[in-house]
């Protein structure tokens, strides 16, 4: 996802809801026989803004399998189905990641 940033503040982002803050996180990156490293990660409501810029402007990572809306693991009840019939309508009804 392309971000816009506010022209009057590189703190700012426009979103459909308006200008809305970059939000940041810290993570901790378990550096096995070495020293933890911090990364600092600006945040969008579509995900973290990647560390390389997309054709000169920031890129938000939006992967649907981190998302609740998108994933239900419901397909794992396909084993219980008795009929084409059900297995059809299970499958139809559960969601998951492309």
């Amino acid at each position: 996802m392309l971000i816009e940033e506010d022209p009057n503040s590189k703190n700012y982002y426009r979103t459909p809801l308006g200008l809305l803050p970059f939000e940041t996180r810290s993570e901790i990156i378990r550096v096995r026989g070495g020293s933890n490293e911090t990364l600092s990660v600006r945040t969008t409501i579509w995900g973290p803004v990647l560390a390389e810029p997309l054709l000169g402007r920031p890129v938000a990572a939006h992967w649907t399998a981190l998302d609740p809306a998108a994933t239900d693991l419901g397909i794992s009840d396909i084993a219980g189905v008795k009929t084409l019939a059900a297995a059809i309508a299970l499958v139809h009804r559960a969601g998951g990641p492309p």
